[in-house]
């Protein structure tokens, strides 16, 4: 008889690991669907679009 329990198996990948691969992939599929939807009104058109005059900026 084996007097040590099998408390699991030491092969395969880590649970913390699992646990941070579906995190980040997450992370990443809601910035690629945010991007894809659009975002809102967000965009480096936003910050620099058709202005008359940069004075409000600059001086």
């Amino acid at each position: 008889m084996d007097a040590v329990p099998n408390h699991g198996s030491t092969r395969g990948t880590p649970r913390w690991v699992k646990i941070f691969g579906a995190v980040a992939a997450l992370i990443i599929a809601l910035f690629i669907v945010l991007a894809v939807a659009g975002g809102g009104d967000h965009g480096p058109g936003r910050h620099g679009g058709d202005h008359e005059s940069s004075e409000g900026i600059h001086g």
